[in-house]
């Protein structure tokens, strides 16, 4: 059975093998080079942006979250690499055009979806989850079974084929909304060929190579193996996945902080719902915030009843619970005399 992606991304990063690397871009090669030059439409610039692709690779392989989805995630940074190459490369620069279309016997519907259609279904492709990207990918574009692409993913085939189903459907649904009515096995079947692309021997070794040393810290030296343009390319591309990163960050820590002052005025503002208490036998019953202190504006006692307010402010009024003890007689007959000294 072959290596997962999964292990050959553990030997790049922890044994440096080169092997590992070469394995994993001929695996994935031919998908990242066919998008590239879809996108791109020029030969020169679809390889500056290969190499850049599997340069970005190899400078996080060992930050990817799920390796098991590698495919997806290199269709992601690919599609990146492609629009920023293409929104900043001069046009001038784009000089030696690929053909049109697959070959030179394709029938007109082949034409057309190549011409027109290809970039669109990858930009909806691009948009996708990873959870529908994935499936897609290994099946329609790299042409694997839905055994191997559930073995590759990790997943239960069934899953697979229920996720590759809904993503067919949303990819079909995105489409048609575009104008595109046709169905995306189509769609792809249309794309042919040109859904991958083969690289050059050289090219290969020559991205090998220039990877092998940029891992062990030779930026220059790397030069030997690739083109100026791939290099600036990679680290504008990793600079760009960073900040994205950053923002990502930022929202979130935004999203929190709002959260928690939203909930702090909430707990603290004036007029807040009343606070449950414990009453007798266990239920609840509200209890407002504010209660009027007794005796400051509050309601007297009805008549006939005690008063206890009024009894603290006056002890006098307090009844005598022992008329045989002589200390308490005292005591109310020194509060007798000392009101009536405040009152005189």
């Amino acid at each position: 059975m072959p290596a997962s992606d999964r292990d050959l991304l553990q030997r790049f990063t922890r044994q440096n093998d080169e092997g590992a690397f070469e394995t994993l871009l001929t695996r994935h090669g031919p998908m990242v080079l066919g998008l590239c030059r879809r996108l791109l439409h020029d030969r020169h610039a679809a390889e500056d942006a290969y190499q850049a692709t599997f340069f970005v690779l190899a400078r996080n392989a060992a930050t990817i979250r799920r390796p098991e989805a590698l495919g997806s995630w290199l269709y992601g940074v690919t599609f990146r690499v492609a629009r920023r190459l293409r929104t900043s490369a001069p046009r001038e620069r784009l000089v030696e055009r690929l053909p049109d279309v697959p070959t030179a016997a394709a029938d007109p519907v082949s034409q057309v979806v190549w011409r027109e259609l290809g970039p669109l279904i990858d930009e909806e492709l691009h948009r996708l989850p990873d959870k529908y990207r994935g499936p897609l990918i290994l099946c329609d574009l790299q042409g694997q079974s839905n055994a191997d692409a559930a073995r590759a993913l990790g997943c239960p085939a069934s899953s697979l084929s229920s996720r590759l189903a809904r993503g067919r459907e949303i990819l079909r649904g995105r489409l048609a909304s575009r104008g595109v009515a046709l169905s995306t096995g189509l769609l792809f079947d249309a794309i042919g060929e040109q859904a991958l692309a083969s690289a050059s021997p050289a090219l290969v070794q020559a991205t090998v190579h220039a990877v092998a040393l940029l891992n062990a810290g030779q930026s220059a030296a790397a030069e030997e193996g690739a083109t100026p343009s791939a290099l600036a390319l990679a680290e504008g591309t990793m600079r760009s996945m960073l900040l994205a990163k950053v923002k990502v960050a930022a929202a979130i820590l935004l999203a929190i902080g709002l959260f928690g002052t939203a909930a702090a005025l909430a707990w603290h503002r004036p007029g807040a719902d009343p606070v449950p208490i414990i009453a007798e036998g266990g239920g609840k019953q509200d209890k407002p915030r504010d209660e009027p202190v007794p005796g400051d504006g509050a309601d007297p006692a009805p008549a006939g009843q005690p008063d206890p307010v009024a009894d603290l402010r006056d002890p006098l009024r307090l009844p005598v619970r022992d008329p045989q003890n002589k200390e308490e007689l005292a005591f109310r007959k020194a509060l007798v005399q000392r009101q009536s000294l405040d009152l005189g």
